[in-house]
Formats: C-alpha cells, structure tokens, sequence
C-alpha cells in the first residue's frame, strides 16, 4: 500500500509529465503549420489535429493547461484531507475496554470524516504551524477556498488562484509533519 506522501508525489509527477505534453504539442503545432514536414506534421495529421490553427491550438492548449492545474490542485488536496482525517481518528481511543466504548470509538471516527475541514485545520493549528512556518494553515485555508471553488465553480466567489507548485509546496509540507508527528 502506499503512504500519503508517494501518492501525493506520484501526482505532481503526473502533473509535470502532462505539462511537458501539452508544450511539446504547442509545438508541434508550431512547427507543422510553418510547414515542416516530418514528424510534427505526420503526428498531426495521424491523431486528426490538422485542422488547428495556431490561435485555437493556443487556445486549446492553454484551457487544457487551466483544467490540469485545476484537477492537480483538487488531487492534491484529497490526498491531504484524506492524510489528515485518518491522522484525527487515530487519536480516538476511550480508555475502558466494554462494548460500549467500543461502539463510541467506532462512531466518534466515522463522524471525524463529516467534520468540517476548517474545523480540521483550526483543530491542528499549532501542530502545523509548530513544525513549519508561521501561516501554514492560512495558506491551508487558501487552498482549501480555491479546491471548494473548482469543485463547484460558483462564479460569485473566486478565490485567490493557487498554482499547482504553491499546492504542493504547502500540501506536502503539512503531510510531512502530520505523517511524523
């Protein structure tokens, strides 16, 4: 099984990968309509992209480029609440050994994951702040803000954007020190 941390890097190398893709496809574009023959215009014409132009390959390219940072961000944090839910439930543990402590530790655990991730974040507050810079869980929030927003996309409450190297900077950095505490 993989840890938190291998998924999560397995994702931002998946994010650099796509990244490099969609440059190298700008410029196969690029180069088949200044007419160089060989392998951009075959690729072209072989995977039915012949028809773009330059600006709507731009344009392509660049909407595709904004929906990979989008789903990397909204990737990243799943990881991370999923990371930091697990980290809370394993605080749970009633001293007494009867049924009904058991049955409590059991539903306290489960209601962990209907808790509300702000709640999370101010509940871990001064573990994560404690082990790294002072406004972790301010720049948390943030992420936290624009993931809700591309989740929902309500267009009323555009958050400030977070790119994808901010997300994992910030993401990974609270993994490292929940995964050791």
């Amino acid at each position: 099984m993989k840890n938190h941390l291998q998924e999560f890097d397995e994702i931002w190398d998946d994010y650099l990968f796509q990244r490099k893709t969609l440059k190298l496809f700008r410029l196969n574009v690029k180069l088949a309509l200044k007419g160089t023959v060989g392998l951009s215009a075959s690729l072209l014409r072989q995977s039915d992209l012949q028809g773009f132009t330059m600006l709507n390959a731009q344009e392509t390219a660049k909407k595709a480029e904004q929906a990979l940072a989008d789903s990397t961000v909204l990737s990243l944090w799943i990881v991370f609440e999923r990371c930091l839910t697990a980290h809370l439930q394993g605080f749970i543990t009633l001293s007494a050994s009867t049924r009904l402590t058991e049955m409590m530790n059991v539903h306290i655990q489960e209601d962990i994951e209907r808790w509300k991730m702000s709640e999370k974040l101010d509940m871990t507050e001064s573990l994560l702040n404690a082990h790294s810079h002072p406004n972790l869980v301010g720049n948390l929030k943030q992420i936290k803000n624009y993931r809700d927003w591309v989740a929902h996309r309500n267009p009323n409450i555009k958050p400030t954007n977070i790119s994808p190297e901010d997300a994992y900077q910030y993401l990974r950095e609270a993994l490292q020190v929940i995964i050791t505490s």
